[in-house]
């Protein structure tokens, strides 16, 4: 009720088994949009904010992305600031501008959708809901996938490589 009082918004969260992550609605009352997304923690082996951008955009299939947009946080202090997919798949740089110095550390994939008029009529407000939900899920979230740490890989073991015997044996021992 807080949140409502003080945000002017009603959230929910929803935990789909085998998810990159929980689908989170807001429906915004000052506004009248409902907000549907998925937040990704950015790949920790990319070392620039294009590159970690790009590993997300390139989960994004969907071809009409008119209301999709990615909220791009920051370390520290700094504040998130969102992007439309379609102008950042065209230049990736636009989502660091002015924070060149910084590298992005989780994304927010989301549709926001105005409903207007809609928002206030509470049979029309479940209908876009019911919807929109789904759509976005089917769409956007179900092709996203979470980042995990890649595993690591072996070394060559110099003594194994050597074209003599093989290690631990010694010349003319039979294997």
């Amino acid at each position: 009720m807080d949140l409502l009082r003080s945000d002017q918004q009603l959230r929910s969260e929803l935990n789909i088994p085998g998810a990159a992550a929980p689908l989170e609605i807001v429906a915004n009352l000052g506004h009248r949009t409902i907000e549907i997304g998925m937040s990704l923690k950015a790949p920790g082996d990319r070392k620039s904010t294009k590159a970690r951008l790009n590993w997300i955009l390139r989960q994004i299939k969907l071809e009409e992305m008119d209301d999709l947009h990615v909220r791009v946080h920051w370390p520290g202090k700094a504040e998130a600031n969102s992007e439309p997919v379609s102008t950042l798949k065209d230049d990736p740089d636009l989502a660091s501008k002015g924070k060149e110095h910084l590298v992005a550390r989780s994304f927010d994939v989301f549709s926001s959708t105005r409903l207007g008029p809609k928002f206030a009529q509470p049979v029309k407000f479940i209908a876009e809901l019911e919807r929109l939900v789904p759509a976005f899920y089917g769409d956007v979230g179900a092709s996203l996938s979470a980042w995990k740490k890649p595993a690591p890989s072996l070394k060559p073991d110099p003594i194994t490589e050597t074209k003599g015997p093989a290690a631990g044996q010694l010349e003319g021992d039979q294997p």
